[in-house]
């Protein structure tokens, strides 16, 4: 439990530090210090924290040792993407220190973060970090391959509110690269460019638009549960390895998930008066407020996605491409002056996070990240 108590209260601190403090050398050497020490703490784990350490990065790490760069890319392209396959060759070589590997995979997760949360806002990065390091952290200590690509799907996003394409694209393709699933955000780009032209027209318009788009995100969401479910039935019943993803699935839908659901519509209920007062306002895309509830509307999705583990286990990881953007949601919150009980709402929010954190990670022993043993022969 130490290494998480000190992520949770060093890294943050030392963000607001920074924040706080007018000297530049000051700025940058405690932001330097507060991502370190995530990369460090986590890289000095042992192979048993995190679930997927022992399924496939142990086994690649070992292999990329002994590999030449060619080889090891050949070997290995079925079992990660092209830049995990680069990621854990560079990071294996000359030294071969298994905490190197693993800080450079959360190193891949924490950069892409703050430079995407940094480009949302500038102020209140801190608790961002904090709301990252309650709900995500753990999930990049065993998912790790999906967590690099959604932060890049995140900083990708950033660029969307610009409706700079080209970088979009950029990231996007970097995602993709690292691991296949960040394929679904290619949707980012024109949902929030058709989320922020709602923003275009007359109050009444604007919220009859947004209304649409919400029950037409709904819609196809319901939809698209089905397709996965008959078509997964379908190959299992021409291909044999199909049928373990349907044997391997939840009992029941995911509360604590549903719950934060709850907690997503009130905000984007209790801030619908605000954004109204924005429709046909002048000026740029990404004013607090829209990007705040744009990003509530990727968690929404996340948070339903999150079910799909009801279909296939598999499915529900689709869920962190929209939850990687809760905490600069929560982040935005803080920032928006148009935000009605703005810090009763953030304190809620991370009063839940914690919540979430203790019953979730600590106590239902998700991902296989508690307890956090730190390694004593991996170097």
């Amino acid at each position: 439990m130490a290494p998480y108590i000190l992520i949770i209260a060093l890294t943050p601190s030392l963000l607001y530090g920074a924040q706080r403090c007018k000297m530049r050398f000051f700025q940058v050497a405690a932001t330097i210090i507060a991502l370190l020490i995530p990369v460090i703490l986590c890289g000095m784990r042992d192979a048993s924290v995190g679930t997927d350490v022992a399924v496939y990065a142990f086994w690649m790490f070992q292999s990329a040792c002994v590999s030449s760069f060619g080889e090891f890319l050949k070997n290995y392209a079925s079992e990660a993407n092209l830049l995990f396959n680069v990621l854990t060759w560079l990071s294996c070589h000359p030294f071969g220190s298994f905490a190197l590997y693993l800080g450079a995979i959360e190193t891949a997760v924490i950069v892409p973060f703050y430079f995407a949360a940094r480009r949302v806002s500038k102020e209140g990065l801190w608790i961002a970090f904090l709301a990252y390091a309650l709900f995500l952290l753990p999930v990049s200590l065993n998912a790790m391959k999906q967590m690099v690509a959604a932060s890049f799907l995140f900083l990708a996003a950033t660029y969307a509110f610009d409706r700079d394409l080209k970088r979009f694209i950029l990231w996007y393709i970097v995602a993709m690269l690292f691991h296949q699933t960040a394929a679904v955000g290619l949707l980012l780009y024109p949902f929030i460019v058709a989320y922020l032209s709602s923003y275009s027209g007359t109050r009444l318009a604007g919220g009859r638009k947004r209304t649409a788009m919400a029950l037409l995100l709904i819609a196809l969401f319901a939809v698209g549960a089905c397709v996965l479910y008959f078509g997964l039935s379908w190959l299992a019943s021409i291909k044999g390895s199909y049928s373990y993803a349907l044997d391997n699935r939840d009992a029941g839908l995911d509360n604590a998930m549903l719950v934060l659901l709850v907690f997503v519509t009130a905000v984007l209920l209790l801030t619908s008066d605000a954004a109204r007062a924005e429709d046909g306002l002048k000026g740029a895309d990404m004013t607090p407020l829209r990007v705040m509830r744009c990003f509530l509307c990727l968690v929404a999705i996340g948070c339903l996605a999150m079910q799909l583990g009801v279909i296939a286990q598999n499915l529900l990881r689709f869920g962190y491409y929209g939850l990687i953007f809760l905490p600069s949601a929560i982040q935005l919150m803080l920032c928006c002056r148009k935000m009605p009980l703005g810090r009763l709402v953030v304190a809620a929010f991370l009063l839940y996070l914690a919540a979430y954190f203790v019953h979730v990670y600590v106590g239902g022993g998700a991902h296989g990240v508690y307890p956090f043993l730190l390694s004593e022969g991996l170097f």
